[in-house]
């Protein structure tokens, strides 16, 4: 892995990806130090004030990967971003071809 790589780069084929993604190209690191400029939460959150996050699937995320709109320029400011740690989950499981749960506990261990 190579966190100077672009996002789009460890993405599942399949994602039909924002060309803000693509043509911008927001490297891994950028993602992990919030500097990618992608905004801080999906658009297609529940209505639940209590946990907006209750039942939002990775296919929820593959449909927000879509519309994603850039903030500004990767790097140029710092962004704390929900839904950009959420695509950096989702780079992960594509990396070590396994769920981010399994991962994480084979870390842990």
């Amino acid at each position: 892995m190579d966190i100077h790589a672009p996002l789009a780069n460890y993405l599942p084929a399949d994602w039909h990806q924002s060309s803000m993604l693509i043509n911008t190209e927001p490297s891994l690191l950028r993602l992990l130090n919030h500097e990618a400029d992608i905004p801080r939460l999906p658009t297609n959150l529940s209505d639940n004030t209590r946990d907006p996050y209750a039942g939002y699937s990775k296919e929820q995320l593959r449909e927000e990967s879509v519309h994603i709109r850039l903030i500004g320029p990767p790097g140029e400011q710092k962004h704390y971003s929900n839904l950009g740690y959420a695509l950096l989950g989702v780079a992960i499981e594509e990396i070590e071809g396994e769920a981010l749960e399994a991962v994480f506990s084979a870390w842990v261990e």
